[in-house]
């Protein structure tokens, strides 16, 4: 982690010091060889302004890191009059399309390229009324990232850490697989995922990818949850037999993501942080804004059916 962050964690409240580090240290053992299981199937992105690969995903981590602090402080300056614009405010300096979006998508560089979304939620409670809003909401989200949606064929691994190994489960999606009843189980907490994501733009465009859930908790009632996300190495991995060789290659070779959520009294905050590399140029890259923009729609309208609110209860 870069020196101008330790400083700002030994600055900031210990509860928010501790769970920036939490984060820090879970993006370290995934992505820079730490745990060598890991090492063997993740594929995280990499910088663009780096040559030396671990420098490379070093500076990911910490701008991805450094976002969450810098939410996390706002989150935690206070529940009032005012706790909207101060979230709107801190994500502008992250992305000024923040200000005012839902989310929002940057493409850099030719080749290599990286992509970058972001996504921002601020929900209301002041009309949930499921139990455990917190929970609810994790389980609205594993679950809509799990499903199909409009065009996608999505397969799930058996053994994440040897997809050659056992059966292979097809989800194909429609207009409404993302929603009740026809959406997938929420992701199972704390366990690994290895999802296939396929469409058919001129062939088999696919990505492979590892989901984990996790925690930080201050205490039995002050947590906050983590979804998080990497490509899953198919360099170094033998695919399951039932796919093609056009269907075994990523097209985004490396990826590291980190969607946190947040609870308090009144509010609740949803913050995604999206990193991907490429080797070579963005290809698709008007269709890729274009699914963007539709599947920060969906995953609002998820969301909110789930927790029973209005979209307008979403900020």
């Amino acid at each position: 982690m870069n020196n101008v962050l330790w400083i700002a964690l030994l600055c900031a409240g210990v509860a928010h010091a501790n769970e920036t580090e939490f984060v820090a240290q879970l993006l370290q053992q995934r992505t820079m060889a730490v745990d060598p299981t890991y090492a063997r199937i993740v594929a995280p992105a990499l910088g663009l302004h780096e040559s030396e690969k671990f420098r490379a995903i070093d500076s990911v981590n910490g701008r991805i890191v450094q976002e969450l602090f810098l939410m996390g402080q706002a989150w935690d300056k206070g529940d009032n009059g005012d706790f909207v614009r101060k979230i709107r405010e801190t994500a502008h300096d992250i992305d000024p399309a923040l200000s005012a979006e839902f989310g929002n998508i940057i493409f850099e560089g030719k080749a290599p390229s990286s992509l970058q979304t972001r996504t921002l939620f601020i929900i209301s409670k002041a009309n949930i009324h499921v139990q455990q809003p917190l929970q609810a909401l994790r389980d609205a989200i594993t679950s809509y990232k799990r499903s199909g949606k409009p065009d996608d064929f999505v397969f799930e691994y058996n053994d994440v850490l040897d997809l050659t190994k056992g059966d292979i489960h097809e989800r194909v999606g429609s207009e409404t697989s993302w929603l009740k009843p026809e959406a997938a189980p929420a992701m199972t907490f704390g366990n690994d995922l290895a999802l296939k994501k396929c469409r058919q733009i001129l062939g088999w465009r696919c990505t492979t990818a590892l989901y984990h859930t996790t925690e930080y908790a201050l205490n039995s009632t002050d947590k906050t949850q983590f979804l998080v996300s990497f490509t899953y190495d198919l360099t170094k991995n033998a695919d399951h037999p039932k796919f093609s060789s056009s269907q075994s290659k990523n097209q985004i070779d490396g990826t590291t993501s980190v969607l946190t959520i947040k609870e308090s009294a009144n509010w609740l905050l949803v913050y995604g942080t999206d990193h991907r590399y490429k080797i070579d140029k963005q290809s698709f890259t008007s269709i890729v804004q274009k699914e963007f923009r539709e599947d920060t729609e969906r995953l609002k309208e998820r969301i909110a059916a789930d927790l029973g609110i209005l979209l307008t209860d979403i900020q």
